[in-house]
Parts: C-alpha cells; sequence; structure tokens
C-alpha cells in the first residue's frame, strides 16, 4: 500500500504544463465571441434579445431576469454587449476574476 501512496504522490507531484489551460482560457472566450458576433452579422440581436413587448421575437419574458430590471428594451443588449467584452478581457488576460464572474452572469442572462 506505501509503494501505490508514493507512486500516487510522485505523479501528482508533477510539474503541470501550462499551455492546455492557456489555450482553453484563450478558445473559450473566443468561441463565446465568435458566437455572439456571427448574430450581430445576421442582424438577430434585437430580435433575439428583446421580450416580445419591445419588438422581440420571443413571447416568453422572465420576470426574475437581472437584465429586465434595468430595462426591458435595452437590457438585452446591454448584456449581450456586456458579455462580448466580458469575453475578450478575458481571452486577453486582463481584469480576469471579475471579467470571468461578469461574463458569465451576462451570459447567462443572455439564455432568460
Amino acid at each position: 500500500m506505501k509503494r501505490l501512496w508514493k507512486r500516487w504522490r510522485e505523479y501528482c507531484d508533477q510539474e503541470m504544463d501550462p499551455r492546455p489551460l492557456a489555450l482553453v482560457r484563450i478558445l473559450v472566450p473566443l468561441m463565446v465571441i465568435l458566437d455572439l458576433l456571427r448574430l450581430v452579422q445576421l442582424g438577430l440581436v434585437e430580435v433575439l434579445f428583446r421580450p416580445w413587448e419591445a419588438g422581440g421575437l420571443s413571447t416568453f419574458s422572465d420576470p426574475t431576469a437581472f437584465v429586465h430590471t434595468l430595462s426591458p428594451e435595452w437590457g438585452g443588449i446591454v448584456a449581450f454587449v456586456l458579455t462580448l467584452v466580458c469575453m475578450a478581457l478575458v481571452g486577453l488576460g486582463r481584469f480576469m476574476r471579475p471579467a470571468i464572474v461578469i461574463g458569465c452572469l451576462a451570459y447567462a442572462q443572455l439564455g432568460h
């Protein structure tokens, strides 16, 4: 049992190559940015992220969504832009922790 434990500790104590994690940190936000920019290219941002009452496509509007407390008409657009900015900051490695938290919250609000 001691040999097994010693081998396990030696395996876990090895230095990890930081390149795969850096690649994930860069490519995941890049994919989110490209996905959102495709919506801009197709002209669907206003249609998808506004409620029905404000000229959007979705007839369901979640009243608990944070973006609708700001303004039902502009809340989705603000969350969209905030997501783009935060994902760009994460991809560039600037203000990482706040950008990840705010970007994830804004991206989740787009689903509402």
